[in-house]
């Protein structure tokens, strides 16, 4: 059994329980399928700590969360999540994707703090409970990651607000939600353990940029004989802002690749979840990806910095109950 098959299974929360049927064969085919082998710097940690979760692979995370409806980024609790949260609304854009794309090449980034590793974001993640597949509210979590130059550190996970899918703060406390602010978690990380798949400090050129995200891909296990889309990018994108808070100028890169990906398009104008004006950019189906997915990024063009990452459902899904455009994850970063 490989590293990554290994970490899959360590993180399934439901590896002891019932997956639906339909679930059972793209499980078992995604488990026997063969990775090439992690690199060295990125060898797993002692027994006794357990690897972060943001840092796998967002594709493959993804997958396994899609199909077996077991694991999450940010490794909530295993409650049954139900509902879930309305999808960003748009209204009209005057920019389209080509405006983009040149507009990103002139940006100048302004001189600001130099790249670092560790970050502070805020999530949500869909998890199906086939035993108790109701519940009425949504509760993101929030992790930060405190590193230090050497790899090691820590990470913290907080509860966060419950909200209705409309994003509206519930009270009093739903029962089964945690109390906000609550530490659910705290993990000590050695030297290394907290690079992932971005060991090197991200470059500040789209050309290097383009390089960087490719070999986090190939490590990943997609394939190198193809040209990545703008879903492929989008997935390295989010793994990377997971694990280093990124320069003016190396977000600006960040984001011209992405742009420069097939499959990118505006949808349009939209307030993301923590309520900035930015533009909603649909990145389509990425390589590897389960049926019925589709990626969003919401992009500050006046900042150029990504504020946000969404994951929706283009397809009916009947064991979790969800219609087509439902909302699976988000990510916020501020």
């Amino acid at each position: 059994m490989d590293d990554v098959t290994r970490r899959f299974r360590d993180a399934n929360p439901y590896r002891d329980g019932r997956l639906p049927a339909s679930a059972e064969p793209s499980l078992a085919s995604i488990l026997d399928r063969e990775r090439p082998p992690a690199p060295q710097s990125l060898g797993p940690p002692s027994k006794s700590r357990r690897r972060l979760p943001v840092l796998l692979s967002g594709a493959a995370a993804l997958a396994v969360l899609l199909i077996a409806s077991m694991m999450a980024v940010l490794q909530p609790s295993p409650k049954a999540m139900a509902v879930a949260p309305q999808p960003l609304p748009t209204r009209p854009a005057t920019q389209t994707i080509s405006d983009l794309r040149a507009e990103v090449g002139m940006f100048e980034a302004a001189s600001g703090e130099p790249s670092r590793l560790g970050s502070s974001l805020e999530g949500w993640f869909f998890i199906f409970d086939v035993d108790n597949p109701s519940s009425g509210f949504v509760q993101p979590q929030e992790r930060e990651v405190i590193a230090n130059a050497d790899g090691s550190g820590v990470s913290r996970l907080f509860a966060g607000t419950p909200v209705d899918a409309f994003g509206t703060a519930l009270e009093p406390l739903p029962e089964g939600a945690s109390q906000p602010g609550s530490m659910l978690e705290e993990l000590d990380w050695g030297a290394g353990e907290l690079f992932g798949g971005f060991p090197d400090a991200p470059p500040e050129s789209p050309e290097l940029m383009r390089d960087y995200l490719n070999k986090y891909l190939h490590l990943s296990g997609l394939p190198t004989d193809v040209s990545y889309g703008a879903a492929e990018y989008a997935q390295a994108a989010v793994s990377l802002l997971q694990t280093w808070t990124l320069s003016p100028a190396a977000e600006r890169a960040l984001i011209a690749t992405v742009l420069s990906g097939e499959g990118a398009e505006v949808s349009g104008s939209t307030t993301d979840r923590a309520g900035r004006p930015g533009l909603l950019i649909e990145l389509g189906r990425g390589i590897h990806q389960a049926e019925g997915v589709s990626e969003q990024l919401v992009i500050d063009t006046k900042s150029w910095k990504i504020l946000a990452a969404e994951t929706i459902m283009t397809g009916e899904n009947l064991e979790a109950m969800l219609p087509p455009g439902s909302v699976i994850s988000y990510t916020l970063w501020r």
